[in-house]
């Protein structure tokens, strides 16, 4: 389980948030310009799973705001001779029609208990 939630799917994301924070112009900042505001936070994996297209669906939470879901797709590129990853794009970011009853405090806790469980 520590793998599904501590990867390069969740890394690249970071990434988009603070190249998108720093200016960068790019597709994978695109669909995050109306979301800036919210990108300097740290944010929490709520759900993820290898997505239907390749890649890994994820539901995400940030940590000031966490009771509002935003969903994202991330695609990655695969070498298929030497069956290796070789990048990522950022193919859609869009906020979530669910909510979640967490507070900041919940999520807090749940990362002290899980040690598993991450802020990005």
């Amino acid at each position: 389980m520590e793998r599904r939630l501590n990867n390069d799917y969740f890394r690249f994301l970071r990434k988009c948030f603070n190249d998108c924070r720093k200016g960068i112009e790019n597709f994978d900042t695109s669909e995050l310009q109306d979301f800036k505001s919210l990108l300097n936070q740290k944010f929490y994996i709520d759900y993820a799973e290898p997505y239907l297209m390749g890649g890994m669906f994820i539901s995400l939470g940030f940590l000031d705001t966490p009771e509002i879901l935003f969903e994202t797709v991330i695609y990655s590129y695969v070498d298929v001779e030497k069956e290796t990853v070789t990048g990522y794009t950022l193919r859609s970011f869009k906020k979530s029609k669910y909510t979640t009853d967490f507070t900041k405090k919940d999520i807090l806790k749940n990362m002290r208990e899980h040690p598993e469980l991450k802020l990005w």
